[in-house]
């Protein structure tokens, strides 16, 4: 039985996306390993887009709320 991934914060896999990107600029690394350093990136990437398109839906919806809650005290 395989033990489940534990749940990465953004910042973390912001971090490793990071740790990936410079790896991948050195002269050092080998084809395999880039094609493996890419291939969890490109994963990191979406991941954390997705994130990033969450976080601005309940900011839009924040906001709304606010500029319904404004013009109710107008009223």
């Amino acid at each position: 039985m395989t033990k489940p991934k534990p749940v990465s914060s953004f910042r973390e896999d912001l971090a490793e996306l990071e740790g990936i990107t410079q790896s991948l600029e050195s002269d050092g690394v080998d084809l395999e390993e880039a094609l493996r350093s890419f291939e969890r990136g490109s994963e990191l990437v979406t991941k954390l887009k997705s994130q990033l398109e969450v976080a601005q839906l309940r900011v839009k919806e924040i906001q709304v709320g606010a500029n319904n809650e404004d013009a109710d005290k107008k009223d």
